[in-house]
């Protein structure tokens, strides 16, 4: 028994690790900046619906401060890798706005590599000495129509992630505080890809966050 749930175990994370469009367009980040030097980590676990469902993928993401309302952050999930800029623009006790410049490498790990540029605006709204509740939206343009070598059958089909051209994102999530350097994040956004052939893209995930954190 414990043989067959290690083998479905892997099974599942070699299936998320080779999926078409593994892309996590989920950010797991906040419009409150963190202070310089404070480092805070993100393991997330996610499930997309891109015409086809995807019930588990794992991602992660870092944000590292830089000082003077800036930080930078790197996320990373199978067949991406993600890197920008976080500025905050306003940085108070109950509100906080920032904007993310965001460069996303799709399927740099194999396949055909293609890239998404994306400017994402940050916004959260702290209900509780607890509890934020963040949104974000914005705009982005896709490069290079990225491929992923996926397993079908015994064959290797290498099938295109997103189509290039511009595409539009919303976001919404909810963070809760449960220690000083611990935090629960779920998250859910919505992409709109307006090339050919159009795609939606719905993605759920939990995040699991580690660190300093940026509320006080």
């Amino acid at each position: 028994m414990t043989s067959r749930r290690s083998a479905s175990a892997l099974t599942l994370l070699g299936f998320a690790a080779t999926c078409t469009g593994c892309f996590s367009p989920n950010l797991y980040t906040t419009p409150k900046i963190l202070d310089r030097g404070d480092v805070r980590g993100t393991v997330a676990v996610e499930a997309f619906d891109h015409g086809q469902t995807v019930p588990f993928v794992p991602a992660m993401r870092m944000r590292v401060g830089l000082g003077g309302r800036t930080e930078a952050q790197v996320g990373l999930s199978p067949q991406t890798l993600a890197g920008g800029f976080a500025f905050g623009l306003v940085q108070s006790r109950w509100f906080d706005l920032a904007v993310l410049p965001q460069l996303t490498l799709l399927a740099p790990f194999g396949g055909r590599a293609g890239g998404q540029a994306d400017a994402i605006a940050l916004l959260g709204v702290q209900w509780s000495d607890v509890t934020t509740l963040l949104l974000n939206g914005g705009l982005g343009h896709v490069i290079g129509n990225p491929k992923i070598p996926t397993r079908v059958g015994i064959e290797t089909d290498p099938r295109p992630i997103y189509p290039s051209g511009l595409v539009a994102r919303l976001g919404v999530g909810i963070q809760w505080r449960v220690g000083r350097r611990f935090s629960l994040q779920p998250e859910f956004t919505f992409q709109r890809y307006f090339g050919d052939p159009k795609v939606n893209v719905y993605a759920f995930g939990l995040g699991f966050q580690f660190g300093a954190q940026p509320y006080p």
